[in-house]
């Protein structure tokens, strides 16, 4: 538990969620969530994304320390931060205006953008579960969203259930028509689990175009890291079986990126491959320089779809020119990179402390890991970089 939320108790949640499922994320986010509320019980985050532990492809890769705790290491070894999560306990009210409140939630069709621009890949339960009732509402329906619902119909609607197979098959293929399929299906994985999420998947490649299948398959990259071994190669035969009955060349080169090991895809991601830029998997020991060579690179792609564990080498990269980051680049520090214990996010996230409208979710994450950060913050205190050393002495005082 970080440092601020150390003296409060820990959020019973009204649904089974085991202990292997649970994990504290550590990100900036995730600690501004925690404090948003500070008299009520702290939250409790999971994710099912880690159904199967240790047992899970990518457990071979962990990096111990890399994350705030053990279950984040394991995290970052199986694909974080492509993944989401669940937040029990948080808004402490549940009810429709809680929810339009803390998404921000000013058009009434689209709350869930508010949701993604807010949090990421963050959902509290009922919000997960709005998002899972609207793609199950027929587009002829008198209501198809939550907000439009009266406060009784809401609850109703946003209650947490079980979801079956026919259902998962139709949010699948729902959400495959719209513009934030990726972000669905981790929301998707983190509801039913990714054996659950492969195995229908699966059975849909051939059902739907083409360019839907792309997406599809796309989507099973990082799954693949969090199956266990022998899973995952059952699930990789029935992907070569589809894939070759529909011909498609872009569609194998996918699921070859899916069945390979992970030399063979170090060697795409070498050579510059545009298909390199879809493994967004972390993957283990590998030099950050061949992203900062390669010509195509977007400026900092590296933490949220390279992501290797070499912080120390791609963190400063960001740093260096971050004061003319875009928002999207600030976002990959709060709800990304900020998952890591490393202080080479810290300059970064001191700088983020001081702006107005992000400025807050950075001071939480500084507040909540004071005692970690406190030696390398005292570094960067007596650093030759002025602003950053300015940043780091405030930061020292308060505690």
């Amino acid at each position: 538990m970080s440092d601020s939320t150390s003296n409060r108790p820990l959020f019973t949640p009204s649904v089974e969620v085991p202990d292997h499922l649970r994990v504290d994320p550590g990100t900036a986010i995730a600690e501004w969530i925690k404090q948003l509320e500070p008299e009520a019980p702290v939250p409790v985050f999971s994710t099912r994304a880690l159904d199967f532990g240790k047992e899970a492809y990518g457990a071979q890769f962990i990096k111990h320390g890399l994350g705030f705790n053990g279950q984040m290491d394991l995290l970052w070894a199986t694909g974080f931060p492509k993944v989401a999560f669940i937040v029990d306990g948080f808004p402490q009210e549940q009810s429709k205006k809680a929810l339009v409140e803390f998404y921000q939630a000013a058009e009434k069709q689209f709350w869930w953008q508010g949701q993604l621009n807010v949090t990421g890949e963050i959902y509290t339960r009922r919000g997960a579960y709005a998002r899972v009732f609207e793609l199950l509402a027929s587009r002829d329906a008198e209501v198809k969203s939550v907000l439009n619902m009266t406060e009784e119909e809401f609850l109703e609607a946003t209650e947490p259930r079980d979801i079956s197979d026919e259902e998962l098959v139709a949010m699948i293929k729902r959400s495959n028509a719209g513009v934030v399929f990726k972000e669905d299906m981790f929301l998707f994985e983190a509801l039913v689990g990714p054996k659950r999420l492969a195995q229908v998947a699966c059975n849909l490649l051939g059902d739907i175009d083409i360019e839907e299948q792309h997406d599809l398959a796309l989507a099973f990259l990082p799954l693949g890291r969090r199956l266990p071994v022998a899973l995952r190669e059952e699930v990789g035969a029935v992907l070569v079986e589809k894939a070759a009955d529909e011909g498609d060349d872009f569609l194998e080169q996918i699921v070859q990126f899916f069945v390979a090991s992970d030399e063979a895809a170090k060697g795409e991601l070498a050579n510059g491959e545009e298909l390199g830029a879809m493994y967004r998997v972390a993957l283990d020991g590998w030099e950050a320089q061949t992203f900062i060579e390669r010509k195509d690179a977007e400026p900092f792609p590296i933490a949220r779809d390279y992501f290797t564990g070499d912080v120390a080498h791609i963190a400063p990269l960001d740093a260096s020119g971050y004061d003319e980051a875009g928002d999207d680049k600030v976002d990959i520090y709060l709800r990304d990179a900020s998952g890591c214990c490393h202080p080479a996010v810290l300059g970064p996230l001191l700088k983020i402390s001081t702006e107005k409208l992000r400025g807050p979710i950075a001071k939480a994450w500084l507040t909540a890991h004071g005692t970690l950060l406190k030696p390398h913050l005292e570094a960067l205190a007596a650093g030759d970089d002025k602003r950053l050393a300015k940043l780091a002495a405030q930061q020292l005082k308060k505690g």
